[in-house]
């Protein structure tokens, strides 16, 4: 959308018109210009695919402009094999039928407190649908795992911080390292921290922070949670899964925190967000009959809470030391339909889709590392994994988009044993 306000001017960059964006790169592009440029307020895929219309704050320099088209242009260009391939997701399942609440986006946003880059404090109307949302889930999901292993998931919460050896261990930086929040604090020797009241002091002023903070803080051992899974794979270390075991499910929550610059939003991506996820780990041959499940229940999500949306093939929004790199990352996600989500339309319109729920199989990425394995006959090979995740506060404001005052009341009747005999999952 295009604003009239004076603070923002609107520059127009057309790409060769031999070049139509789909869908899967032009939000590719998006997430990296925001990201890289987080003065770029807006930026929209005209009709004719070729055409880019960007919204800027009016104290944008001509360099700066220059500086967005070539990224622009370079990461399309790099893109291309991805571009030429998935031309337009086609949905593995569509839901249309229910309308949106015209009052529900509104009752949400009117009882949150937004602080800015993604922070969010929920009070009200929306507190109390978050609570039930975050019940209604974490009870599906113990039946629902209880269905596919007999005896259910072993319930965690994690901590709110990873030890940066387990994320190098999982080889988990290289791909995610955009996302990554460090944790540190004051160097413990006493000369330190004697000195640091003087240092704060000596910050300039409209400067929270002064510069010189960083050489009185030790290097940071840990980083705030950016996934939810990653805490599970380490208990598993070293194990083999034996003939007939049909592998670990975990049933985890607790906070994520990702860095996601120009991109955060009060609402729709959140610095810090909760998450619920149920991860397996196992023997490769369960993966698929697990995953073909999950989907089913996301499907059935949108039928029990009277949602319309898409259960679609899709990609991370990778940011790597290249383009080519992040090509081929995509590339390997859609090629092999590693990741799945399920998107919500949300807002006062719903024109626009939002992502709430995705289902990850990870082969033996994380697997492989820890040495976990399966046997079968006589023959030892690695095991793989799976997780599908639902974001807490993402999906409790699109039920409330969807539902207004009466979406309280609908999570509440919902009975997660009945959800899930409907699946077919128990």
């Amino acid at each position: 959308m295009t604003s009239s306000n004076s603070e923002i001017m609107s520059a127009t960059i057309t790409i060769n018109n031999a070049i139509k964006l789909s869908p899967t790169v032009f939000k590719q592009v998006v997430y990296k210009v925001k990201y890289h440029f987080p003065i770029v307020i807006n930026l929209q895929l005209q009709s004719d695919q070729s055409t880019l219309v960007l919204d800027l704050a009016n104290t944008v320099t001509s360099e700066t402009k220059d500086s967005i088209t070539s990224h622009i242009q370079r990461t399309i260009a790099a893109l291309q094999r991805v571009n030429q391939r998935f031309p337009e997701p086609t949905p593995l399942i569509r839901r249309d039928q229910s309308r949106m609440s015209p009052d529900g986006a509104n009752l949400f946003y009117k009882s949150i407190i937004g602080s800015g880059g993604g922070h969010v404090t929920y009070t009200g109307f929306s507190l109390a649908l978050v609570r039930e949302v975050r019940s209604l889930i974490a009870a599906l999901f113990q039946i629902v795992t209880r269905g596919a292993s007999g005896d259910g998931a072993q319930d965690m919460e994690v901590p709110s911080s990873i030890a940066v050896k387990t994320l190098n261990e999982l080889h988990y930086v290289p791909s995610f390292h955009h996302h990554l929040c460090f944790v540190s604090h004051l160097k413990p020797d006493e000369d330190t921290v004697k000195a640091f009241p003087e240092i704060w002091k000596s910050r300039e002023e409209n400067s929270d922070v002064p510069p010189s903070v960083y050489s009185s803080c030790a290097l940071p051992d840990r980083a705030l949670n950016p996934a939810i899974c990653l805490h599970t794979y380490p208990l598993l270390r070293g194990k083999e899964f034996a003939n007939g075991d049909r592998g670990t499910w975990f049933n985890a929550s607790g906070k994520v925190f990702r860095f996601e610059s120009g991109n955060h939003s009060d609402l729709e991506r959140l610095f810090e967000f909760s998450m619920h996820e149920l991860i397996f780990v196992g023997p490769e041959h369960e993966i698929d009959t697990h995953a073909a499940s999950l989907k089913k229940l996301m499907g059935h999500l949108l039928e029990c809470l009277d949602l319309s949306g898409e259960i679609v093939i899709a990609n991370d929004m990778f940011i790597g030391a290249d383009a080519k790199t992040d090509q081929a990352r995509m590339f390997a996600q859609l090629s092999t339909q590693a990741k799945i989500e399920m998107l919500v339309h949300y807002g006062d319109s719903g024109s626009e889709l939002m992502a709430v729920a995705s289902l990850n199989c990870h082969g033996s990425h994380f697997t492989k590392p820890l040495s976990i394995t399966a046997k079968k006959d006589d023959i030892v090979y690695q095991a793989a994994s799976l997780c599908f995740g639902i974001g807490i506060e993402r999906l409790s404001y699109a039920i409330a988009s969807h539902h207004g005052t009466a979406a309280l009341d609908l999570v509440k009747r919902l009975n997660p044993q009945a959800v899930a005999e409907r699946c077919g999952l128990v």
